[in-house]
């Protein structure tokens, strides 16, 4: 090889490499720009959760220190982490839910959900729902009421009873609503006494149309929610409720001057542990800005490190109660089929769940 052949050979081997060095760059460029779409693309997907900054989250002027202090924590939380909870067995008074859920996953809710269902009876089960709930909160829970308000037959599902909404405030109807509403402020009234915040969920699920109250169409359900709202706050006197609207539809909402947090109700399909996103950003989008969003009764628990990794992070959840039977079809903390044992032991100790055991004291948690 000549001294000239030999300098073209080497020229040409250097323009080569920086060629394919060149290459490399732009490739390894390309990969970056795509994988910066993917992710970009991937965040337009997902929900956007409100901080609680942004969020609606006065609960009135009117409200108790203590409904403060719940309130103040639940918008702290928002977002952050997911608090574990279960439905009582109002029917039954001899099983204890909470314990159920203990000697499966070691640990204890931190909230429990209680019924005023029998409340219009003098003698039964269910009757000791209050005394239960001062306990609870006094060892550091939190208590939800709800109430399957049962019409004059005794009855609450639309298949069996004729009864409906009249707005008439000449109504006998409407008078049995007022006293009926009177007979639940004096419950209603001892928890305050006794310096106990409630979550307050009446008149759930409406939009279904399985319930009494929500045969009737939106406008009367919203006439009887406000009419209950003023009642308790105005007349009652009540300063510690803070107000859950579950009717499962934008166009029932009562409006966010009575409303404090939105909660939605989800059964899935057994072992489905996805966030139910679609339910999430049905609830965020009752009101602008958003609420608080709570999965205020499911059978599935979704699987908390989904839900936060696709910003459906709800304020909590709410296990519905087993029957007396553990092993029933429709005992939906105990039946494996519905969450399997591996599965509930993972959320209660899942680092993005708040139980009983973590939760601040909210009896002195700090107000702004």
């Amino acid at each position: 090889m000549t001294e000239s052949n030999y300098i073209k050979h080497n020229f040409v081997s250097v323009l080569t490499g920086v060629t394919m060095h060149r290459f490399t760059i732009k490739i390894i460029c390309l990969f970056i720009v795509f994988i910066l779409i993917m992710v970009c693309c991937r965040n337009d997907d997902l929900p956007t959760i409100t901080q609680p900054d942004e969020l609606q989250d006065d609960i009135g002027g009117s409200a108790s220190d203590n409904a403060r202090r719940l309130m103040q924590f639940l918008s702290d939380n928002y977002g952050e982490k997911i608090i574990a909870g279960q439905m009582d067995l109002t029917w039954d008074d001899s099983v204890d839910m909470t314990a159920r859920v203990s000697n499966i996953t070691g640990l204890k809710p931190g909230l429990t959900g209680y019924d005023f269902m029998n409340y219009c009876y003098s003698s039964g089960n269910g009757l000791s729902q209050v005394e239960e709930a001062i306990e609870w909160w006094s060892n550091g829970g939190i208590a939800a009421f709800m109430w399957h308000w049962r019409a004059p037959n005794g009855k609450f599902y639309t298949a069996d009873t004729s009864f409906r909404i009249n707005t008439s405030s000449n109504s006998s109807e409407w008078t049995f609503l007022m006293d009926q509403i009177d007979l639940i402020a004096v419950e209603l009234k001892r928890l305050q006494q006794a310096g106990v915040p409630v979550l307050w969920r009446p008149l759930h699920e409406a939009s279904g149309g399985w319930f009494w109250w929500g045969d009737s169409g939106a406008a009367s359900y919203i006439i009887l929610w406000n009419a209950m709202y003023d009642r308790l706050e105005q007349q009652h006197g009540l300063s510690n409720l803070i107000w859950v609207w579950n009717g499962q539809d934008q166009s029932w909402y009562p409006g966010s001057g009575t409303v404090d947090i939105i909660g939605w109700d989800v059964y899935a399909d057994k072992q489905d542990y996805s966030p139910q996103q679609s339910a999430f950003l049905s609830a965020q989008s009752c009101t602008s800005p958003s609420k608080i969003v709570a999965l205020t009764e499911n059978g599935v628990i979704p699987d908390p490190q989904e839900c936060y990794d696709q910003g459906v992070m709800w304020s909590w959840f709410m296990v519905w109660n087993d029957n007396p039977n553990p092993d029933d079809t429709y005992s939906f903390w105990s039946n494996p089929d519905i969450n399997s044992t591996a599965h509930k032991q993972y959320v209660y100790s899942n680092e993005l769940v708040l139980t009983l055991d973590e939760l601040p004291d909210l009896g002195s948690y700090p107000l702004p």
